[in-house]
């Protein structure tokens, strides 16, 4: 998402809930099984930090998809792994 002025970005939480409400209008079985971060302008210790520590917050595969793929969320879709919050 990106910021437009005069307003705050919304939390990532209030962003899950309302797109999981309008998919529900049309399949009522939608989940939440990833988030993916555009973490581009921060270094990599600051990227991997914010990804751990929302991958550890949602119980969910957190990646950016450029900087480390998105095969945490391929394999939780299709059951291969499973995440564990630390």
């Amino acid at each position: 998402m990106r910021g437009l002025p005069g307003y705050k970005l919304p939390e990532l939480k209030a962003c899950i809930v309302a797109n999981l409400t309008a998919a529900k209008l049309t399949n009522a079985a939608v989940r939440c099984i990833g988030i993916a971060i555009n973490t581009a302008a921060l270094d990599e210790a600051a990227a991997l930090e914010l990804l751990r520590r929302t991958e550890a917050e949602f119980c969910l595969p957190t990646v950016d998809p450029v900087r480390s793929g998105v095969s945490a969320i391929v394999d939780q879709l299709t059951g291969t792994t499973a995440v564990v919050a630390s």
